[in-house]
């Protein structure tokens, strides 16, 4: 479940801003609330959320955000040629804020954990790098990235907590690795993918891989990934040749949201290459 997404510096957003999922203390239609046993607590969400204001008041560049959040942990670097016209225009750019670094941090539980992953990116002479990368796991911290030091693990807490697996490694050997991680990551790599799954429990990386890849953020109808893994043709127009779409992961959002009767389809172009929504 997506608990929480703050970031700041975000094109038009300069202070730290929140969109969350966290239910408010108010006990009215609680109903509504999902439930789930947590490893600490029992972790509460809300089932659905809108977001809503005036034209151009910044409602797209939230959905932008989780986006380009996404992207970033699927290439696992910001060397991709996707990404550059996102990193080009990404902070405030109305004061000295646009030489600042944007900073992305999202909450999210999986298996009764909670995890809290955060990453600031900065550009220095058209080159984006990552100043600050950090992982929590039902509020332990795993890891801490920063600048001039790289990434930093308290070993010994770790696998005294279990988030480091506990056998007949000696950690001095965990000591060594991080020390090597060190020397050969780059600054535009993440160390979420790349280092850590050599250091912590194999479970907690394969539910972070797991709940990412199921994160989808949709920006339009067009995106590639969103085409060809998740619309499925549901009716031919005879009379122009064009065909018309529904989305799964859409269909379930409405039926968990109880909209009721509704439906959202998307219809092919003439050439069959676009879609747009009817």
């Amino acid at each position: 479940m997506l608990l929480n997404f703050k970031f700041s510096n975000f094109r038009s957003f300069k202070e730290e801003t929140n969109f969350t999922m966290i239910p408010c203390s108010k006990k009215a239609h609680s109903e509504y609330i999902i439930k789930k046993d947590g490893n600490k607590s029992t972790i509460k969400s809300l089932p659905v959320s809108v977001i809503y204001g005036a034209n151009a008041s910044g409602k797209s560049n939230v959905i932008l955000a989780m986006y380009i959040l996404k992207k970033i942990i699927t290439f696992g670097t910001l060397d991709s040629k996707e990404l550059l016209p996102f990193l080009n225009v990404l902070p405030f750019m109305h004061d000295e804020s646009y030489y600042e670094p944007t900073k992305l941090e999202i909450t999210f539980s999986q298996n009764g954990n909670v995890y809290r992953y955060g990453i600031s990116l900065k550009t220095i002479f058209n080159k984006h790098s990552i100043v600050e990368e950090y992982l929590y796991i039902n509020e332990d911290n795993i890891f801490s990235r920063g600048l001039p030091k790289g990434v930093s693990m308290l070993i010994h807490e770790l696998v005294k907590k279990g988030h480091i697996p506990k056998n007949d490694t000696p950690e001095a050997f965990y000591e060594t690795l991080l020390k090597k991680l060190n020397e050969t990551l780059d600054s535009q790599q993440l160390f979420l993918f790349s280092g850590i799954k050599n250091l912590i429990n194999n479970d907690y990386f394969t539910d972070i891989q797991n709940w990412f890849s199921k994160f989808i953020v949709v920006m339009d109808a067009t995106d590639v990934s969103f085409n060809q893994k998740d619309l499925e043709v549901i009716k031919n127009s005879k009379l122009t040749d064009r065909q018309f779409y529904e989305s799964k992961i859409i269909k379930e959002i409405i039926n968990c949201a109880e909209f009721g009767n509704q439906q959202i389809q998307f219809i092919s172009d003439m050439d069959g290459e676009e879609l747009s929504m009817v």
